[in-house]
């Protein structure tokens, strides 16, 4: 773990950069690019050139001189680090197909399609994919369900990376906090029931009033999940979040699954100021210490306490 130099709007940077390079399991094979060059500097012992993490920035396009939004350039690196880091690989569903539900088989060939692509690939009736430590690590798996009154059923199966949660409550300034709520209510209202308008089901082709759901299907190992705090009027909400050390998603998971639904908290990347103006850092639980590291300064954390800068939270599982 080492600080990150500041140059200038480049903070939201350094603190997405120093949760991934201290993910557990995710580790970047020594490459000719600069995203690999900064990480293995990132981690060697000794000094280590600035210079790294300036030619990363140049050279990724991630940058454009104003400060950038947290999530979104986790995206975007999590897509260089994927087609960096990516190797080919082949599937094949028959020797499964018979062990396989409907569902279950529509869920697997989507996260082939959908999970395991890489290079600007269409994977599309082809029998291989490319896996990653972004695939591996951080690629989950939800199932929209569409009922109509017909009892017509429409499902699709997306795959994820980052969770996006609303909060309950509409947003407000800055200095004025709005009411708290638990990260458990804000999944819960991501996995709610909604009533679609003017449906057409594809069954009895009429326009109807559909119910659309959304629950998670595959769980990754890293859950990543983000806050919408910047509304449609770009006002920020700035509610406390109550995030528990221990999350538990099997309440809203469809299926189950031999791997653990337990997720432990072990970085939050945070945002303080108003939205399109202010300041990123980062906290990260390493060998059960959480740390404050904001862009050059490391900090122990004596404790961590949730607070209205919070923005993404990370959670990695649990072993059974």
């Amino acid at each position: 773990m080492r600080g990150l130099p500041n140059f200038g709007n480049t903070c939201y940077i350094n603190s997405i950069l120093q949760i991934i390079f201290n993910t557990a399991g995710v580790v970047l094979l020594a490459k000719d690019s600069e995203i690999a060059r900064l990480y293995t500097g990132y981690h060697s012992e000794g000094d280590w050139s600035p210079d790294l993490l300036v030619k990363f920035i140049r050279t990724s396009n991630v940058f454009s001189g104003m400060q950038g939004d947290q999530h979104e350039f986790l995206m975007e690196l999590m897509t260089i680090i994927h087609e960096d880091q990516c190797e080919k690989m082949s599937f094949n569903l028959v020797p499964y197909e018979p062990l396989l539900t409907a569902l279950d088989t529509a869920a697997l060939q989507s996260f082939q399609l959908n999970g395991l692509t890489g290079k600007g690939e269409n994977l599309k009736n082809c029998d291989y994919g490319y896996m990653s430590p972004i695939v591996s690590a951080f690629t989950g798996q939800v199932k929209a369900e569409t009922v109509c009154p017909c009892g017509g059923i429409s499902n699709r199966f997306d795959t994820f990376r980052a969770v996006e949660l609303s909060l309950p409550s509409t947003g407000s300034a800055p200095s004025t906090p709005s009411a708290s709520s638990t990260l458990e209510e804000c999944i819960k209202a991501f996995n709610t029931p909604e009533i679609i308008a003017g449906y057409t089901c594809d069954a009895c082709q009429n326009a109807t009033n559909a119910v659309h759901s959304v629950a998670f299907w595959r769980l990754p190992p890293i859950m990543i999940f983000t806050l919408k705090r910047t509304g449609n009027t770009g006002a920020k909400n700035n509610a406390v979040i109550q995030a528990p050390d221990i999350l538990d998603l099997r309440p809203y998971v469809l299926r189950s699954s031999k791997c653990s639904p337990t997720y432990r908290l072990y970085a939050v990347a945070h945002h303080s100021g108003w939205a399109n103006y202010g300041h990123c850092f980062s906290s990260v639980r390493k060998n059960d210490i959480w740390y404050t590291i904001n862009d050059g300064n490391i900090g122990l954390l004596p404790e961590r306490q949730n607070s209205p800068t919070d923005y993404m939270y990370f959670y990695e599982r649990v072993p059974q």
